[in-house]
């Protein structure tokens, strides 16, 4: 097998579904350069590469089946350990493997221990493998009405390594650099990417990212201002057993472990898709006109039956929140009045707003509640050609106040990555260093409309829909963040020192978070 990345046009990529021996990855689709064509991460033999070309598709390998086992080999699957003491400081420290669950448990109740006066640990419900869940509330001050609460997740899939252990570091950074009154420094570092042959990086010229410093007077007010939330690993259960099995799957492992019963072929079947079991068109046979949405995109937003294979890996459970993990995020989203969101994941470089399940609208009959549209939404934009002629475009109701914060923070976010790549100023456009560090700023139903159809039932179409289920809340901006490419491992990056593309994205992740934090502590609660 090998990695690819496939470029073409939306039809071009949805006609490749025939193709048993490709294994498309459609939570990596997005606009591919020349803002046209969309480029798509892959597996499949290198006999396919020819068949791909055949229809109109440029086609790049990124990584050989000898370059996969020998990666594998390099990242390792760390065996458990005791859980590393906290080192503290105001620089990240190198972190050369994954962290096991447990580690990150005892490192977030290091932090509480070191810092009570200004961090707590919060227990949430045990997971079916035995895994504790808990997250952190950082603040220092009373909570109230006008101090914003912002809730940062990762971890909801087990294969994405980075989120949490990236969540955990912030913690760790934002709470020395408080105590010490410090700035906090990223290093500079060197990075490796797989052949790009759209900008081919030759192998002796790695790209240099120079050190780059927060400022301590960005942080304070941060916490003196801002209750935070992060709960750094939603589904320990599903990370372990990716750490323990990299190879079991071609992307690794997504979903949660508990069993789910026989799969169609009477098969042990394990694991739900966390991010496909919030109560917000969990029903998708009753949310759209499925006729329409599978003569589109050829397969329903999620999986109805279980599987362990490319069946099921997007299984939605039995019921919503019918899962320990998934009710620990609501519980959180449910418990305090959240006003910015974000679900962190991994890989795509791509910041992406609510909402995910269509296109945002300002009809306020156009709502997910609203019985009349049940069976009738379109889940395409207007241009589409499967687009019905004569038909209203279905659009989902967003007030524009709240369309208009969530994009000017989802883009607030992305240019804090840039920043962090050149020590706070913008990239020379371009050049390599923003090349392999812009992240596309859009809304998070525009990829899936385009290919491979829009999300139902996630983390952040949920939270965007508490403040409709409860109105005497302030607004939610919710966000998704996918850290990371597949140049740089997907979803499993290189942790070791030689080529730390961990530390590239720890730091793009905590600057776009700091941002998105320096923000909700200026303005405060929006109403």
């Amino acid at each position: 097998m090998s990695l690819l990345r496939v470029v073409g046009t939306a039809e071009v990529l949805e006609g490749l579904r025939d193709i048993e021996e490709l294994d498309l990855d459609p939570d990596s689709a997005r606009l591919w350069t020349d803002g046209v064509k969309w480029r798509i991460a892959a597996m499949a033999p290198p006999a396919v590469i020819p068949v791909l070309e055949q229809r109109g598709c440029d086609v790049y390998e990124l990584m050989t089946d000898a370059d996969l086992l020998a990666y594998y080999d390099e990242i390792g699957s760390p065996p458990p350990t005791e859980a590393a003491a906290f080192s503290g400081g105001v620089t990240p420290g190198p972190l050369l493997k994954p962290r096991r669950a447990s580690e990150i448990e005892a490192g977030m109740d290091a932090l509480a221990s070191k810092y009570k006066d200004y961090c707590k640990r919060i227990m949430l419900e045990t997971t079916s493998g035995g895994n504790k869940c808990s997250y952190l509330k950082i603040g220092d001050g009373a909570s109230g009405p006008k101090r914003p609460v912002v809730l940062f997740t990762g971890g909801l899939h087990g294969r994405e390594w980075v989120p949490p252990d990236a969540l955990l570091s912030l913690a760790e950074n934002l709470l020395a650099a408080y105590h010490d009154g410090a700035d906090l420094y990223f290093p500079a570092t060197t990075i490796s990417f797989r052949g790009d042959k759209n900008k081919p990086l030759p192998s002796d010229r790695p790209q240099y990212f120079p050190e780059y410093v927060i400022k301590a007077e960005t942080i304070v007010p941060i916490l003196r201002k801002v209750d935070l939330l992060i709960f750094p690993l939603a589904n320990p259960d599903g990370r372990e057993f990716d750490l323990d099995h990299p190879k079991i799957h071609k992307y690794g492992w997504r979903k949660s472990r508990r069993s789910v019963g026989p799969d169609p072929k009477g098969n042990p079947a394990h694991g739900v898709d966390i991010n496909r079991n919030f109560p917000i068109g969990w029903d998708f046979d009753r949310y759209y006109q499925m006729g329409l949405y599978r003569a589109r995109y050829g397969r329903p937003p999620s999986d109805k039956t279980p599987g362990d294979g490319a069946v099921g890996e997007l299984y939605r459970g039995s019921a919503p929140l019918s899962e320990i993990e998934t009710r620990n995020v609501a519980t959180l989203m449910e418990t305090y009045p959240i006003s910015y969101f974000v679900d962190v994941h991994t890989a795509g470089r791509a910041i992406m707003w609510s909402w995910g399940m269509e296109e945002n609208g300002t009809n306020p009959a156009m709502t997910y509640r609203n019985p009349v549209y049940d069976g009738t939404r379109d889940g395409l934009m207007a241009d589409d050609p499967k687009f019905p002629v004569g038909r209203v475009d279905y659009k989902e109701y967003l007030p524009p106040r709240i369309a208009e914060r969530n994009e000017f923070i989802s883009r607030l976010m992305a240019s804090a990555i840039l920043r962090s790549a050149n020590r706070g100023e913008l990239p020379a456009s371009g050049g390599f260093a923003e090349y392999h560090t812009v992240h596309l700023a859009q809304q998070d139903a525009k990829p899936w409309l385009a290919f491979g159809g829009p999300l139902t039932s996630t983390s952040q179409n949920y939270a965007t829909a508490l403040q409709f289920i409860r109105p005497d809340r302030p607004p939610t901006y919710a966000c998704v963040f996918e850290a990371g490419d597949d140049e740089e491992g997907l979803f499993h990056p290189v942790y070791a020192a030689h080529n730390p593309q961990f530390q590239k994205q720890n730091r793009e992740i905590q600057s776009a978070l700091i941002a998105l934090l320096q923000s909700a502590a200026t303005f405060g609660v929006q109403s």
